[in-house]
């Protein structure tokens, strides 16, 4: 059996942030009133984006599955942008 080459069709994604900014998403998850408010909803809304995750577990990291390699690194900068002002605007 031949083994073919390996075909990459999604790409997993971590973003590690400062305490204070996981403090501050998670603190004002847990203040919205409807889940479509959330940091990890939002993302997850992207097109190209699914499986976003982040509890604290692990430690202060954000993950998330970009479909489409092609699109990663506009992806990667949307979400980092999307990351940046949902803690902000949570301070």
């Amino acid at each position: 059996m031949a083994v073919g080459e390996m075909i990459t069709s999604a790409r997993l994604c971590t973003f590690e942030v400062t305490r204070e900014y996981f403090t501050a998403i998670t603190d004002k998850d847990h203040e919205v009133d409807k889940w479509e408010d959330t940091l990890c909803y939002q993302l997850g809304q992207l097109d190209g984006v699914r499986d976003v995750d982040y509890d604290g577990h692990f430690g202060e990291f954000i993950y998330f599955t970009i479909d489409d390699i092609e699109d990663c690194e506009r992806l990667r900068n949307e979400i980092r942008i999307m990351i940046h002002n949902y803690a902000r605007g949570a301070e």
